[in-house]
């Protein structure tokens, strides 16, 4: 379709329209995921994913849709490998209310995700990462070992990060772990101890376990160890000797 069709059903937020067939409308909307200009990628071709997703159109698809959008990880395009990303955890979200798709596919989304997510350089990736791995980590698909994986990636994407809303959309992906219940409290301070510059991301982390509703089993164990860890990691909370 022109731009100005895709624009005015944007403003009409996204009716499926009766032409283009809906797989070519996708095929058209999957290549704008590359588009340099984010109006494009971002304002229409996300977005119309996002909303047809979240009412369903793509229910009987799901399978398909959700391994075009692992193929786009692979892109040489860094767009289109980042808008692939944010759709793909769409697509996992959409699936752990409609269990449409087989376990084992999703724990294939979901490996493939989080090299995409170790590998990807650009600072960007990193809270739209954390979004799409927050729905993974909702999926119950992913159990305790995966889960612990998860926990071990988010790891590597904190160090030294300071950007707040980088560090505040990590936390929020830990905290989808940690509810789930699954890995156990040994587990994860023997995690916490291995984030040794990872300051910015202790203290949202802290500020979520302590105030977020809906807070995760052993809270208060769990508020305790990221203490320890940020007085070890920040000089000004050491207790002095």
């Amino acid at each position: 379709m022109r731009r100005d069709a895709w624009e005015e059903l944007s403003r009409s937020d996204f009716p499926v329209p009766d032409e283009p067939s809906l797989s070519e409308l996708t095929a058209e909307l999957t290549e704008m995921l590359g588009h340099a200009d984010d109006r494009v990628r971002e304002d229409t071709a996300v977005a119309a994913l996002r909303t047809w997703l979240r009412r369903g159109v793509y229910d009987d698809l799901l399978p398909g849709l959700g391994d075009g959008m692992v193929a786009g990880l692979g892109s040489g395009v860094r767009e289109r490998r980042t808008s692939s990303a944010v759709v793909l955890g769409q697509c996992i979200a959409r699936d752990e209310a409609t269990r449409r798709v087989p376990a084992e596919q999703v724990l294939t989304w979901g490996d493939r995700l989080v090299t995409w997510w170790l590998e990807e350089p650009e600072e960007s990736a990193t809270a739209r990462g954390a979004d799409a791995v927050a729905a993974l980590a909702h999926h119950p698909a992913c159990a305790g070992a995966e889960l612990a994986v998860v926990l071990d990636v988010i790891g590597e994407r904190a160090v030294g990060l300071e950007r707040l809303d980088s560090v505040d959309r990590l936390a929020e992906a830990t905290m989808a772990v940690l509810r789930r219940g699954l890995v156990p409290t040994d587990v994860v301070e023997a995690w916490l101890e291995r984030l040794t510059d990872a300051a910015a991301y202790l203290r949202a982390l802290y500020l979520l376990l302590s105030l977020a509703p809906d807070p995760p089993p052993d809270r208060a164990d769990l508020v305790l160890s990221v203490i320890d860890r940020l007085r070890a990691v920040h000089p000004g909370l050491r207790t002095s000797e």
